[in-house]
């Protein structure tokens, strides 16, 4: 048990210095940023032509919805989050490459970090999935600390995606992963009531986009989204793919009208809330684990 402390004391440390070297304005440490950067131009070139175009190179591409209707009824139904490419994205990726090694999903998943413009969110669930293996295999770490291993390497790399809102959000969402399930015989009622919870300081939305995302998110990234790549590969699927956003929109019609809640806090004051939050649950962790340990009674 020594060790997990240990780990958690490493954690706080390492973000602390991490706060300290953000709070000096230091220039970017990704200084390559202008050579790679030509990624989503290179995914929006190759997406198939059509008049949602808009919406391909948004679910895709990681390019941001322009304000209009389709970017509203997304913002009020509370499945905005959909639209801006994620760690969610790479496990639906991660899915479809199944059949190839494990060598082979983490060379496409690459591409598809550069593709997105490497993106903090992408990122972060990207190098989860690099290390995590190893990290588990080798020295027993729980999905808790792996996540913080992953994040403490992501902003190694780049500090500045710590006042970041979509690294914050993405972080968030890993933790609600991690997080026990609530109602395990459901899991995707779970999974969205507890992404709510964790990501209620950074979108107040109503508890109905809960129903929302539970009924939602599974046909986005399990149909939309494959239908979407195969567009790009087979364009005449591109019908389909038309056929399937459309349907998708219809459906976003009927839900919840007007704004979210109107609570707004700027990212670089809501900072602190995924740090405190996965060390209060790696704190919570070891005391379960300890608890767990010493509660077992053998039988004679």
């Amino acid at each position: 048990m020594n060790r997990f402390l240990i780990l958690q004391c490493h954690f706080g440390t390492v973000i602390s210095l991490i706060f300290f070297f953000t709070s000096q304005g230091q220039p970017p440490l990704w200084w390559g940023e202008p050579i790679f950067s030509s990624g989503p131009g290179v995914c929006e070139r190759v997406l198939p032509t059509s008049d949602l175009h808009i919406l391909y190179s948004a679910l895709i591409c990681g390019i941001n919805l322009p304000a209009g209707q389709a970017k509203q009824l997304f913002v009020d139904t509370g499945l905005i989050h959909l639209m801006v490419v994620s760690g969610s994205h790479l496990v639906f990726l991660e899915i479809l490459l199944g059949f190839l090694p494990r060598g082979g999903r983490l060379g496409f998943l690459g591409a598809y970090c550069y593709l997105t413009g490497w993106q903090a969110p992408v990122m972060r669930a990207f190098l989860r999935r690099w290390i995590g293996p190893w990290l588990k295999l080798r020295s027993g770490l729980t999905s808790l600390q792996i996540e913080a291993a992953a994040v403490v390497l992501a902003l190694l790399l780049y500090p500045q995606w710590l006042i970041s809102r979509s690294f914050q959000m993405s972080w968030m969402c890993g933790l609600a992963l991690c997080a026990p399930p609530l109602f395990p015989r459901w899991p995707h009622f779970d999974l969205a009531l507890k992404a709510y919870a964790f990501l209620l300081p950074y979108c107040w939305a109503s508890p109905s986009s809960i129903a929302w995302n539970t009924l939602l998110a599974p046909f986005v990234g399990f149909i939309l989204f494959p239908a979407c790549l195969l567009a790009i590969v087979i364009p005449p699927l591109t019908q389909l793919s038309d056929l399937l956003w459309r349907a998708f929109l219809g459906i976003l019609r009927l839900g919840p009208q007007g704004e979210p809640l109107g609570l707004f806090f700027a990212a670089p004051t809501l900072c602190w809330v995924p740090v405190v939050t996965h060390v209060l649950l790696l704190v919570w962790e070891v005391r379960w684990r300890r608890a767990s340990a010493f509660s077992y009674s053998p039988s004679f």
